[in-house]
């Protein structure tokens, strides 16, 4: 019980500092979206790629319910290819 009340603080911590740095990077990569060429394209990829990059360098703890749910879709997009 201490553990997953340390894991929460330490989260919302982690959101909390990394918000309002990386908000305004995000907002302007929305802003160029519709732009032709490469800068579109690399402000299409970013929010995917980051997402990518988030679950892998801190993946969610085996005991929640979101970890479930990608082991499921992975195992799904497995089969598909």
């Amino acid at each position: 019980m201490r553990r997953h009340a340390v894991g929460y603080q330490w989260s919302t911590w982690y959101w909390l500092i990394g918000s309002p740095v990386l908000g305004p990077v995000l907002g302007f990569s929305g802003a160029l979206i519709r732009r032709r060429g490469p800068v579109g394209t690399l402000s299409r990829l970013l929010v995917p790629a980051g997402a990518a990059l988030h679950m892998v360098l801190l993946p969610p703890p085996p005991d929640s319910s979101l970890s479930d749910e990608l082991a499921l879709t992975a195992s799904r997009a497995c089969v598909v290819q």
